[in-house]
């Protein structure tokens, strides 16, 4: 591959640590050196960590820890690399960070590539519920997709998002996308050999999860369907106070002893267990394209799911699993889908693994992205 004589500054706005806690240090690693490659020299600056990412030809510079002096600091921080680095292209993972970039960038001709998570107009409030820091935000998301020379959008939503923002350029494109050689495959069991049908849940613990529905759900499908269900719900503690909402939830229910919290996992046990899931359940009220949603396909595990982002592209009723729609949600409904993915077989190829190869792969989507770069060189 013929080697760009030029210069790139990747921003990434969470550290490595946040990276390992998610399991998505490899994909990240490989995403970054894949890049890099193609480029003469490549800076990626992001905040201090004790995890360490390795990828062969970048050097890390890292911004303070504390994230009240990074925050204080960024700007000169950014100003300082984008004068003493001089960039041929950077390229931005958050909107927030991409708008305090723009100006100099602007001024010294350098092209920002932006990525583009989830916007403001759906699910905010369950987030955010300042009002001066909702409003605050959607300015930001605004000016970033408008000053952005490419917006790098994880859902087809967004896309259409940033085009009517007035985006010069949209391309979709999951952010790490799916390391197939990760996730294993079997064919469908039903039920759990313990005894039980097991509903997981994946994702970090926050409020635009909606967690409590789910765990209303599972109430009514022991209690008025007599199914014997549990659910685990995987992920890292991202608000302190929600998870000690929902525990107090399960315990007022009287469930306590068939839901399961297990925090963050390694992305090696993360990935079995798909294969020990009769069912993931996502009832998101915000999301991009959802890699919980992709992970569990290649999987071969069935998907229940709100209407969010990209899943009715890639979940289709009755055939790898169902969508419903959170504005009239009933908890009820939702348990009887879920009964119904539980009956479900092995999934078809073209409706499980082969649908996440070709556009939703790790390979797939660096490939991509540098391609996307390079264009701008």
């Amino acid at each position: 591959m013929h080697k760009l004589q030029c210069r790139m500054l990747i921003v990434y706005p969470t550290s490595a640590d946040y990276l390992a806690e998610k399991g998505i240090v490899r994909k990240v690693e490989f995403k970054w050196k894949f890049i890099a490659e193609a480029f003469d020299k490549c800076i990626i600056a992001m905040p201090a960590s004790s995890t360490t990412l390795r990828v062969d030809k970048a050097k890390f510079f890292c911004l303070p820890r504390n994230k009240f002096f990074r925050a204080l600091s960024l700007p000169i921080w950014l100003t300082y690399l984008m004068v003493v680095f001089c960039p041929s292209i950077i390229r931005v993972y958050d909107f927030v960070w991409a708008s305090l970039v723009l100006p100099l960038a602007k001024l010294m001709g350098i092209p920002i590539v932006m990525s583009l998570h989830g916007h403001w107009e759906s699910g905010l409030a369950d987030i955010e519920r300042n009002p001066f820091r909702r409003w605050a935000y959607r300015i930001l998301e605004k000016i970033a997709i408008r000053g952005s020379t490419v917006v790098i959008c994880t859902s087809r939503s967004l896309c259409h998002h940033a085009q009517e923002i007035g985006a010069q350029r949209v391309e979709h494109i999951p952010t790490w996308g799916v390391d197939l050689d990760s996730v294993g495959f079997r064919p469908r069991h039903r039920p759990n050999e313990d005894g039980f049908w097991q509903i997981l849940m994946i994702g970090r613990i926050a409020r635009q999860k909606n967690i409590e529905l789910a765990i209303h759900i599972l109430k009514i499908l022991r209690e008025e369907r007599g199914i014997n269900a549990k659910l685990i719900i995987v992920g890292p503690y991202d608000d302190l106070v929600y998870i000690s909402e929902l525990k107090a939830l399960v315990v007022a229910l009287g469930i306590g002893d068939h839901v399961q919290f297990t925090g963050g996992l390694p992305n090696d046990r993360v990935m079995r267990m798909y294969l020990e899931a009769d069912c993931l359940l996502m009832t998101s009220v915000m999301e991009g394209t959802p890699h919980p949603v992709l992970e569990s396909l290649a999987s071969n595990c069935p998907i229940v799911s709100s209407a969010v982002g990209d899943v009715r592209e890639l979940i289709e009723d009755g055939k790898n699993g169902y969508v419903f729609d959170l504005s009239c949600v009933e908890p009820v409904r939702v348990a009887a889908l879920i009964e119904a993915a539980f009956k479900m077989g092995t999934l078809p190829d073209h409706y499980g693994r082969n649908r996440v190869f070709d556009i939703y792969s790790t390979q797939a989507s660096a490939t991509k992205e540098r391609d996307v770069l390079r264009a701008y060189l």
